[in-house]
């Protein structure tokens, strides 16, 4: 239990800055969810067919956005949006970066 608690100590720093870069991600990811993923599903929901809002092709657009996000693994949507998220931010790697697919998929879900 010594050992554990020495390692511990050890690596007190990276684990808080490892917690505190999650937490940034996890903040980036749910502000897209609200912003962009609340409107999208309403959306979504007022403009199917027999709908109040009626649409046909913004239901149809809505609806393929969401099933090609939810039907491809995380790892290949990330790759994919390498050269977006390097255009967007800057770079394709670190929190910033790994933020910008997770917003897409939040969005979606």
């Amino acid at each position: 239990m010594n050992d554990l608690l020495a390692r511990l100590s050890e690596y007190r720093g990276e684990i808080i800055t490892s917690i505190v870069e999650t937490g940034y991600m996890i903040g980036n990811s749910l502000l897209a969810a609200v912003l962009v993923g609340l409107p999208l599903g309403t959306m979504l929901y007022l403009a199917r067919p027999d709908g109040p809002y009626e649409r046909r092709w913004l239901h149809t657009a809505l609806n393929v956005y969401v099933n090609v996000v939810r039907s491809v693994p995380f790892l290949l949507f990330v790759v994919a949006l390498i050269p977006f998220t390097r255009w967007l931010v800057g770079t394709s790697f670190g929190t910033t970066a790994a933020s910008v697919p997770l917003a897409f998929v939040a969005a979606a879900l």
